[in-house]
């Protein structure tokens, strides 16, 4: 950018360092299991066998555009970043309360046994 400013250009960038990201809990999933109505999506969620699948899908998926298959996309966070970079900001649910904010998601293993992830998610 300084050079680019030394040649006169009017350059400026607007970011954050952090390691984390910034999204919505749905942007962890794979594609297939955040389709359909707001029921389908918690059945899945509630489903211990689809979430094994969520799960062979984030470890082994294959990134890349377009999503031909049940297992591709091409912005898999937590294989791009890891899971110890889940961390949960914000709880809107009175049900579920604000006693999971901060709580990080450091293995692909507790966030198959979350037995609580529709109910938590959709409240």
């Amino acid at each position: 950018m300084e050079k680019l400013r030394a040649r006169g250009l009017e350059i400026y960038t607007d970011v954050m360092p952090t390691t984390t990201s910034f999204t919505h809990l749905f942007a962890y999933f794979p594609p297939w299991a955040v389709q359909g109505t707001k029921n389908q999506v918690a059945a899945r969620l509630a489903n211990p066998q689809k979430r094994k699948e969520m799960l062979h899908d984030i470890l082994n998926g294959e990134m890349i555009w377009p999503h031909t298959r049940k297992n591709t996309w091409s912005l898999n966070l937590l294989k791009i970043m890891g899971w110890e970079c889940v961390r949960i900001m914000s709880v809107v649910s009175e049900r579920t309360g604000p006693w999971r904010e901060g709580e990080s998601w450091t293995s692909p293993r507790r966030w198959v046994s979350i037995r609580s992830m529709s109910s938590a998610t959709f409240s």
